[in-house]
C-alpha cells in the first residue's frame, strides 16, 4: 500500500514537472524548439538572429506585451524565449505580432490571408493596413553555389514578394511607382502628387506604405 502510494505522489510531481516546463514566459504555452534540418548552411534562417521584444496576439485573442521573438522565415515559425533563454514554439496558434527593431519601428505581421498559392498560415509583414492593404512577404530558402575553383556550398537565399490586398483577392506588385499606381488603378494624378510633393523613394518599404495609407484616406 506504502509503495503504491509512492508511486502515485511520484507519478503527480512528474505530471506537475511536466505541465509547468510548458508554462515558460508571460504563463505562454509553449514547446521546446530544434532547428529542422538545417545543417552546414552559411547564412540564417531567422529575420534577425537576436531576440526582439514584441506583441503577439493569439487566434484565440489572448495578447501577450513584452514578449522576445524570432521569427524564422524559412519555415513561416515563430519562437519565443524561455525563462531561462531556450526558445519555444507557440502551442497555441498566433495571429499577428508586432516586433520592434533596434531603430525603435514598429512591423506588424499577421495570417489569414487566403489567397492563390499562399497559405492562410503565412505571415505577412503589413506595410499599410485599411481598406486596401500593402503585404510584404520573405520567405528564406537553402540554395547552391559554386565557389571559384572550390566545392559547392549551401547559403540561405532571400526572396521578397510585395501584394495589394483588398476584398479577400490579392495582385502582386513590384515596389515601384508604376506598378503600385497601375495596381491601384485610380486616384493616380493625386497619387503621384502626393509621391511628388513628399519626395517619396518607393524602393523604401515605408514609403510605399505612405502611398497605400493615402490611397485609402482620399
Amino acid at each position: 500500500m506504502k509503495f503504491k502510494s509512492f508511486l502515485f505522489t511520484l507519478l503527480f510531481f512528474a505530471r506537475l514537472n511536466s505541465i509547468s516546463a510548458q508554462v515558460v514566459s508571460q504563463d505562454i504555452n509553449g514547446r521546446p524548439y530544434r532547428l529542422k534540418g538545417a545543417v552546414d548552411v552559411e547564412g540564417s534562417a531567422f529575420l534577425n538572429d537576436d531576440w526582439q521584444k514584441a506583441t503577439v496576439k493569439l487566434s484565440n485573442g489572448k495578447t501577450y506585451k513584452d514578449a522576445s521573438l524570432k521569427f524564422n522565415l524559412a519555415d513561416n515559425e515563430l519562437l519565443f524565449k524561455g525563462k531561462d533563454g531556450e526558445p519555444f514554439t507557440f502551442m497555441e496558434p498566433v495571429s499577428e505580432f508586432a516586433i520592434t527593431d533596434d531603430l525603435q519601428n514598429i512591423h506588424t505581421y499577421r495570417n489569414d490571408y487566403s489567397f492563390e498559392g499562399e497559405s492562410p498560415a503565412t505571415y505577412f509583414e503589413v506595410l499599410a493596413d485599411g481598406t486596401t492593404q500593402l503585404l510584404k512577404k520573405t520567405t528564406k530558402s537553402i540554395g547552391d553555389f559554386k565557389e571559384y575553383n572550390g566545392p559547392i556550398v549551401k547559403k540561405y537565399v532571400t526572396s521578397v514578394k510585395y501584394y495589394l490586398y483588398k476584398d479577400k483577392k490579392a495582385i502582386q506588385i513590384k515596389p515601384d511607382r508604376k506598378s503600385l499606381l497601375y495596381s491601384l488603378g485610380s486616384k493616380q494624378a493625386e497619387l503621384d502628387t502626393y509621391i511628388k510633393n513628399n519626395n517619396l523613394n518607393l524602393k523604401q518599404d515605408a514609403d510605399l506604405g505612405k502611398v497605400v495609407v493615402y490611397f485609402n484616406s482620399i
